[in-house]
């Protein structure tokens, strides 16, 4: 996964049991790397400096527990203001001097 910095990242997370049902009643507790954690099934965070994380997701139902985890790479944000248009019907132009597109 390669985001830029700055950026909101959706991290969503599904647990199943032994016999492959949904199970409803599950925590998921994700720790993303940075120092940064949250709790939900369906989280967004914003890395907030380039580099390479490694984010956990931890789930836990009644005496059962699971861990998976997903490097995450954090790109510079290279996304600068072009041009501007004042008034009404104005613009703002962006332009990304980055190579990746994310």
């Amino acid at each position: 996964m390669v985001s830029a910095a700055g950026s909101e990242v959706v991290f969503s997370g599904y647990a199943m049991g032994l016999k492959g049902e949904p199970l409803e009643r599950a925590r998921f507790f994700w720790n993303f790397g940075d120092g940064e954690t949250q709790e939900g099934r369906v989280v967004s965070h914003t890395f907030r400096i380039p580099g390479s994380y490694t984010a956990g997701l931890h789930v836990s139902s009644g005496m059962y527990a699971s861990s998976d985890y997903r490097t995450v790479t954090i790109v510079p944000n290279q996304v600068v203001i072009s041009g501007v248009t004042p008034g009404i019907g104005g613009s703002v132009r962006l332009r990304n001097l980055g190579d990746t597109m994310v």
